[in-house]
């Protein structure tokens, strides 16, 4: 199977992707013109009344995400924060968000349960360099039948560690 999203994100084009928390939203910003939708745990946290901290469960999250999938035709891209845990949960959500019909997942290399990072403040606490890796392997590996795109996110500038830091991840 193709990724409509990889073609869309191929060298020297440039995709447009809204967030959306639910499948009206995620619709309404497919007739807009989007290219694709970001399935937004932020957005689905304050869909619940909840902050943006691993409040909401996987299922949760998977549900209303599967719900987007089965109402769009764009690609659909699932922000799975820290992937739930360590490199084992990483494969069982990875794979469910696949089976789902995703076209990406992003996952962020701070430790679980986080903090959004939109708190002034709030705890940025990040994982080692050598977990992150072994997480986005593990996510490589349970996407890879289904042409699953993953996108390694690094908050290290956001955690005021800086440039240095955040560039060491690219590595991974």
């Amino acid at each position: 199977m193709t990724n409509k999203l990889r073609d869309l994100v191929a060298p020297g084009r440039l995709a447009s992707v809204m967030s959306g928390h639910n499948p009206l939203s995620a619709r309404l910003a497919e007739l807009a013109g989007f290219d694709g939708i970001w399935a937004s745990g932020f957005e689905l946290s304050a869909a619940y009344g909840v902050p943006d901290a691993s409040l909401l469960s996987f299922t949760q999250h998977l549900d209303m995400t599967r719900a987007i999938v089965e109402r769009v035709a764009a690609p659909v891209i699932a922000d799975l924060d820290t992937g739930y845990g360590n490199a084992v949960n990483v494969m069982h959500v990875v794979s469910a968000y696949a089976r789902a019909g995703v076209a990406a997942v992003v996952i962020e290399d701070k430790t679980f349960p986080k903090d959004t990072s939109l708190l002034a403040g709030g705890r940025q606490d990040l994982v080692r360099i050598e977990e992150f890796q072994g997480k986005i392997a593990a996510a490589r590996a349970a996407g890879s039948e289904r042409d699953l795109l993953v996108v390694a996110r690094t908050e290290a500038l956001i955690a005021d560690l800086g440039l240095d830091e955040a560039l060491a991840g690219e590595r991974v």
